[in-house]
């Protein structure tokens, strides 16, 4: 899914859990889209071939992105133990996004083997388009529930 989906969610979550502080939710995203880091050296072929696919994803994305989060969300605990919930629901909806909607490696770098739920749309257009829509719809959701 793509950046913004993954930072509304973020946003979403934070207003869920009753996160009221502009830092403390913009905390939430960066958990939100923290694994997606891991796409800058592959930002020039992503753009180039106008695909990102489980190939543009390092050892943070996946597995250990998941260990990153986790270790991640305990840190943030040791100083803002309120965040932790929000660290981890936005930390792990990423990686359930991602799972619902693209081909992953779970257990890279231990496993190559790829696991596609076929829930989603392969064709870049189509793609596009669900993206764009469930993007919008999010966003819509986050603005009648932040009001």
């Amino acid at each position: 899914m793509n950046i913004i989906f993954h930072a509304l969610l973020g946003l979403l979550l934070a207003r869920l859990l009753g996160i009221g502080s502009f830092p403390d939710a913009l905390i939430g995203v960066l958990f939100s889209i923290f694994p997606d880091f891991d796409h800058i050296p592959y930002l020039e072929k992503a753009l180039r071939t106008r695909r990102f696919g489980v190939e543009s994803r390092s050892l943070l994305h996946e597995l250990l992105g998941l260990i990153f989060v986790l270790f991640g969300s305990l840190a943030v605990n040791r100083v803002y133990p309120h965040l932790l919930p929000l660290t981890l629901s936005c930390g792990l909806s990423h990686f359930v996004v991602d799972f619902l909607t693209r081909p992953c490696r779970p257990l890279y770098p231990f496993s190559a083997k790829k696991v596609d739920l076929n829930l989603y749309p392969r064709g870049l257009k189509e793609m596009f388009v669900w993206d764009s829509v469930l993007t919008a719809v999010l966003a819509l959701i986050y603005v009648t529930i932040a009001v």
